[in-house]
C-alpha cells in the first residue's frame, strides 16, 4: 500500500468523524432550550392563574397568565415540571419530549379533625375551666 492511499484512507476517516461529530452535537444541544407551553385548570376545567411552573433540578421558573397559560424554556434535557399552587396539590410532570402539556390541578383535601378527638379536648378544656385555671 503507498503513502498517497494511507493518507487518502485516513481523510476518509476523518471527514466521517467530523460529520458524525457534527450531527451528534445538533441531537444534543437541540433539546436544550426547548420551549414548553401548556394550561393548567382545576377539576373543573376552569383555568388556574397565578401557579408556579418550575423546571426540577434548576432555578427556572414561570407563573401562569390570568387564562392559565404558561411557557417556559427548558434548561435541561429529560426536564421534569414542578407544579404548585396555595389550595392544590403538587405535582411533578415529565416532560418526555412534548411541547405543549395540559395539566389538571387536584384540590388539595382539608383533613377534618377526628371527633373523638374533639370531645377529648373539649372535656379537658372543662375539666380545666372548672378548676379556675383559665
Amino acid at each position: 500500500m503507498s503513502f498517497e492511499k494511507i493518507a487518502e484512507s485516513g481523510f476518509r476517516v476523518r471527514k466521517k468523524l467530523a460529520v458524525l461529530f457534527l450531527f451528534s452535537s445538533a441531537i444534543v444541544f437541540a433539546q436544550q432550550g426547548k420551549e414548553v407551553n401548556g394550561k393548567i385548570t382545576n377539576d373543573k376545567q376552569v383555568p388556574v392563574p397565578n401557579v408556579t411552573v418550575k423546571e426540577e433540578g434548576t432555578e427556572n421558573s414561570v407563573t401562569t397568565d390570568a387564562e392559565g397559560n404558561f411557557l417556559i424554556k427548558l434548561l435541561k434535557d429529560q426536564s421534569s415540571l414542578s407544579v404548585e399552587n396555595d389550595g392544590f396539590q403538587s405535582q411533578i410532570i415529565p416532560v418526555n419530549n412534548r411541547s405543549f402539556i395540559a395539566i389538571p390541578l387536584r384540590e388539595e383535601k382539608k383533613r377534618k379533625p377526628s371527633s373523638r378527638l374533639y370531645w377529648w379536648v373539649m372535656e379537658v378544656l372543662k375539666k380545666v375551666g372548672s378548676y379556675g385555671l383559665s
